[in-house]
Formats: C-alpha cells, sequence, structure tokens
C-alpha cells in the first residue's frame, strides 16, 4: 500500500502496477508449465530439439537384476508398484549412437531423441505427464511417435521393446497397460486407448517401460522415440459384451457346475447372465464369471 504522503503519485501508481503485473505473469507461468499441454487441437509434434522438462518427461530406474522380470504379468505386477509422484529424475544427457546403455532413459544431444537402454537394474521407466486442454472431458487418448531399435548384435530380450501404461491419478496400484501400441518394432506407430473420462484441466501419466533382459553385450536393445504426438477426443464408444466360456455348441454334462466368462468393453460395469429368459447371475468386476449348475 503506498502512502500518498510520502511518495510520489507517479511512482506509487508504477510500484502498484508492476506488482499486479507480476502477479499476473506468476499465474501464467503456473497454469503453462507443469505438463504437456494437450489442447483441442492436440498436442503438437514434439522433436526434442532441446532437453525436455522433468514436468514433461521424467524417468526412474527400478532396483533390481535382469532376470527379476521373466514374463509381461511380471512387468506388470511390478509395475502396479510405482506412484508418479516418484517418477521426478530429469533426464540425462547422452551423445551417444547408438544409444549406449545406463539405468535411466535419457536425451540424446547428437540425434534429438528420448532413448532407452537399462543395464544394471530391474527396469527403466520413461513419464510423459500429459493435461486435459481440451476444455471438456475427453475419453480416448491417441498416442504417435517414431520408434528405433538400435542393437549391434542379437536381441534377446524376454519383453521385447517397451510397454505402455496409463494413470489418472498416479497412485499405485492404477497403472493400465496400453496394447494398442508399443513393443520392439521398429516404424511409426499410433494406438487410440479408451482412458474413461480424462476431466479437463487435470493430468494423465503415461510410460514407456523398458524391462532389462537376461542377456549380456549387445543382447539388451536399445530404442528411442522421437516425433511424439498426442490427442484428446470425447467420443461415444459402442459398448460390446461377449461370451468367451463355454464356447459355442460346447457339450456339458446336465447339471454339472461350470464357469460363464463375459468379455465387455471398457465402459461395461456389470454383466448379467441369463438362460431362457432366467437370471443366472452377475459380475461387476472384469474379468465377468459366473458359476452356473443344475441346468438341463
Amino acid at each position: 500500500m503506498c502512502t500518498l504522503t510520502k511518495l510520489d503519485l507517479g511512482a506509487c501508481l508504477f510500484r502498484q502496477l508492476r506488482f499486479f503485473f507480476v502477479l499476473i505473469c506468476a499465474s501464467w507461468l503456473c497454469a503453462a508449465s507443469g505438463a504437456i499441454s494437450v489442447g483441442p487441437g492436440g498436442s503438437g509434434l514434439l522433436i526434442f530439439n532441446t532437453p525436455p522438462s522433468p514436468d514433461e518427461w521424467s524417468t526412474l530406474s527400478v532396483a533390481g537384476v535382469a532376470t527379476d522380470i521373466t514374463n509381461v504379468a511380471g512387468l506388470d505386477a511390478a509395475v502396479q508398484l510405482l506412484a508418479a509422484s516418484n517418477i521426478i529424475s530429469a533426464l540425462p544427457t547422452s551423445n551417444a549412437i547408438p544409444p549406449g546403455s545406463g539405468s535411466l532413459a535419457a536425451w540424446n544431444s547428437t540425434a534429438l531423441y528420448l532413448q532407452t537402454h537399462p543395464t544394471g537394474n530391474r527396469f527403466t521407466v520413461l513419464m510423459a505427464t500429459l493435461r486435459n486442454d481440451t476444455e471438456s472431458e475427453a475419453n480416448l487418448l491417441t498416442i504417435n511417435y517414431d520408434l528405433s531399435q538400435w542393437s549391434t548384435g542379437g536381441i534377446s530380450e524376454n519383453i521385447p521393446g517397451h510397454r505402455l501404461y496409463y494413470n489418472l491419478s498416479g497412485s499405485v496400484s492404477n497403472w493400465l497397460p496400453i496394447v494398442s501400441v508399443g513393443g520392439g518394432t521398429a516404424g511409426t506407430l499410433t494406438g487410440t486407448v479408451n482412458v474413461g473420462s480424462w476431466p479437463t484441466s487435470s493430468l494423465l501419466y503415461l510410460l514407456w517401460v523398458d524391462d532389462n533382459g537376461p542377456g549380456t553385450g549387445n543382447t539388451e536393445g536399445a530404442y528411442s522415440i522421437d516425433n511424439v504426438s498426442f490427442s484428446a477426443t470425447n467420443e461415444i464408444v459402442p459398448v460390446t459384451i461377449s461370451i468367451s466360456a463355454p464356447t459355442n455348441n460346447q457339450a456339458i454334462t446336465a447339471g454339472r457346475t461350470f464357469a460363464i466368462n463375459g468379455n465387455g468393453s471398457l465402459s461395461v460395469t456389470n454383466v448379467a447372465f441369463y438362460a431362457d429368459g432366467i437370471l443366472l447371475g452377475s459380475d461387476g468386476t472384469l474379468p465377468f464369471v459366473i458359476l452356473a449348475s443344475n441346468l438341463t
């Protein structure tokens, strides 16, 4: 507050306006930083000409040894122990081509891409933090990027390339795998995932996970991603429901107890099973399963 008896009126107004301007700038910076903005037109093309901010791209090395993870189920279980709040390390810089090995994902200052080549750990995590700036709730996220595979020898991996996961809360036990994109086949990869409900202005966390292969030397592949883009939309997704077991025309002994397995799209929250109009049971958790008996 200015006291006009002590300060010149012009100086007083200048000080107040400067203070007001600083507040506006600080507020704008807070709103504009902290994540990759996915607006109505998407994120734009991310080409990594400069080191990415850890608010947008960060990395983590998960302690252990290569033989700790031997299959996809093991990796999925291990990823559930992660929290986004712990994946905060900035990507170190590397200039080696092909990408040199390291426990953390890195930014390559020579080729201008992001890379993983795990060593001395269980697996390496690369995380992108996205913010929904489409001004509406989104349920579909499309991911597009170029994947390159680097190796000077044979590659031997239990889980080839990257496995991707997303999480709307960032908390443990909430990572969902993305099967429409990922793997170790080089090329331009595109996939769309139904994320359910991604509220406007909220964050979504996306992981590229590269497990440390069981071999030595050049048997662990090195991978790089570049030309990354994201887009988010809100569309009506058709509901699909099917019965996977028993199979069509499968013979079952009369009176025998057996399981009925149902599959549903992400928006399905409960499945009820009927036989000749009679309710046999229902299940509200994937996979949808009931036990049926005494059917004739």
